[in-house]
Parts: structure tokens; C-alpha cells; sequence
């Protein structure tokens, strides 16, 4: 089976989310746009930069990342854990260590990715970078709370307690 391209579609540095989508063609940029659609319906509040010169929802800390290549578009979940857990569901698709890779012409596994992202917050939330206190997520570090630009985080995406 042929290795799908790795290389980016652009080439251009973008400084930001805009600049990476406009600098997309349109058919890199209509399924990326459904993708971070799917996302920030799950965490509104999330905040998107470039990190590594990709798209990238940042919770306090980096929670998942998405990129186009010239072949294929990606999804960086952040956590190998998350892929293994998820093996089955994502059998279909071509996956590497922290990556999901989706061709253009196959539609997005929205119910797939809102179980990653969902579970990429709960994974957070363990190793004790957020935590909800009252509703508020909060950042915890050397026993002080600050609170996050947001106050609460859609609980019907998150996965039920283990």
C-alpha cells in the first residue's frame, strides 16, 4: 500500500489560524473547516493557535492539533493512549503514534473525533493540569487555582467516568 504524503499543502508560515486557512485550497479548506467545527462545538471556549506550524486547540495546556498534507488531512490527538484506546473505531483509517490520517473524499468521523476530544479533556483533567472546581475548570499547580478564560465545559461531550 502506498505511504500517503506527508508533505504540508502550504508552505507558507503561518502566524495564524486564518493564515493557515487561507493559504489551504478549497477542498484542504472545506473538510479542515468541518473538523475545527466538530472541535469547537465541543470545547467553544478553546483557544486556537499555531503550534508547530499547524492548527492547534490549546485548553491551558495543548489538547489536539489538525494539519492538511498534499494526500490527506490529520488529526493529532496528542496522546498515543487516546489512538489505543480507540484502535477499533479508527481501524479503517491509517494511524501512526499520535495521528489519525483521513483522506479528502471520505467523510469526517465526527462521532470519532468528539470521543477523542472528549476523552483528550478527561485525560488532562488526570494528570492534573485542569480540574473542574465548582463548574470552573481550573489550572492546578503547587496547590493554587486559577481559573480559566472559561466557566464551564460542555459535559455531553465528555466521556462517562471510568
Amino acid at each position: 500500500m502506498k505511504q500517503p504524503a506527508t508533505t504540508r499543502i502550504s508552505k507558507m508560515k503561518a502566524t495564524n489560524v486564518d493564515e493557515y486557512f487561507g493559504s489551504l485550497p478549497p477542498h484542504a479548506r472545506s473538510v479542515l473547516m468541518k473538523l475545527r467545527k466538530t472541535i469547537r462545538s465541543i470545547v467553544p471556549e478553546a483557544t486556537e493557535v499555531i503550534s508547530y506550524g499547524i492548527p492547534t486547540f490549546k485548553l491551558d495546556r495543548m489538547l489536539v492539533a489538525y494539519a492538511a498534507f498534499r494526500e490527506h488531512y490529520s488529526f493529532f490527538p496528542l496522546s498515543s493512549r487516546l489512538l489505543n484506546r480507540y484502535r477499533r473505531e479508527a481501524a479503517r483509517y491509517q494511524t501512526s503514534k499520535g495521528t489519525l490520517r483521513f483522506a479528502f473524499d471520505e467523510p469526517l468521523p465526527e462521532s470519532l473525533i468528539r470521543k477523542i476530544v472528549g476523552a483528550r479533556i478527561k485525560e488532562l483533567r488526570k494528570k492534573g493540569s485542569m480540574k473542574t472546581d465548582g463548574g470552573v475548570l481550573s489550572h492546578r499547580r503547587e496547590n493554587q487555582v486559577w481559573p480559566l478564560r472559561w466557566q464551564s465545559l460542555p459535559s455531553e461531550h465528555l466521556p462517562t467516568q471510568e
